[in-house]
């Protein structure tokens, strides 16, 4: 059994009063399987079918993704998951305003969409890899983690609870290590410890 997993943490403001963390987890029975489905989700329309996404939007991210890390980690080999990457800013998205949204929405190729309509595609995505073939599990897993005393709006929370199934704890960050071993937890405990 090979085992894939992909973690993101991200702030969501440069205040560091919230964070949003996105993990996928991918079980694939045998190192054969996880090639084919590594390649399978670097061609153009894996999974855009499920969730009527554009071919080209999903394929363009993840392609100008890939230079952008090649290109930046000089390394020979790179495993990345573009869905996780989409789904990370996606949740940033959520929260931004005005130029933030525009450029977020650009970067992930989501500008020529109705407003919103990235998020139940993000949605209908995940949620259709997490039911799909037997030959491997994948997991998604979200967490988002709020700076105490700071009051949020209820809608916004509603939402990402909604499209990217994000549960929501809230920390004090003054307290780094305990906030760091609280993520670090909450990881170990969504990865079956790995």
């Amino acid at each position: 059994m090979t085992l894939l997993f992909i973690f993101y943490a991200i702030p969501l403001s440069l205040s560091s009063s919230v964070v949003c963390a996105e993990m996928s987890i991918l079980y694939v029975s045998s190192p054969l399987l996880l090639l084919l489905f590594l390649f399978s989700i670097l061609l153009p329309g894996y999974g855009c079918r499920a969730a009527d996404i554009p071919e080209d939007t999903t394929s363009e991210f993840s392609a100008r993704l890939y230079h952008r890390l090649q290109a930046a980690g000089g390394q020979e080999n790179i495993i990345f998951s573009p869905l996780s990457v989409a789904v990370a800013l996606g949740m940033v998205e959520l929260g931004a305003r005005g130029t933030s949204l525009e450029e977020i929405r650009e970067a992930v190729g989501f500008s020529h969409l109705l407003p919103g309509v990235e998020f139940s595609l993000l949605q209908n995505l995940t949620e259709a890899l997490s039911d799909d073939d037997a030959h491997y599990v994948i997991r998604f897993a979200n967490n988002l983690y709020l700076q105490e005393g700071i009051s949020f709006n209820p809608e916004f929370l509603h939402l990402m609870k909604k499209y990217f199934r994000a549960e929501v704890e809230t920390v004090d960050f003054s307290e780094s290590s305990a906030v760091a071993e609280q993520i670090n937890n909450w990881v170990e405990n969504h990865t079956e410890s790995k």
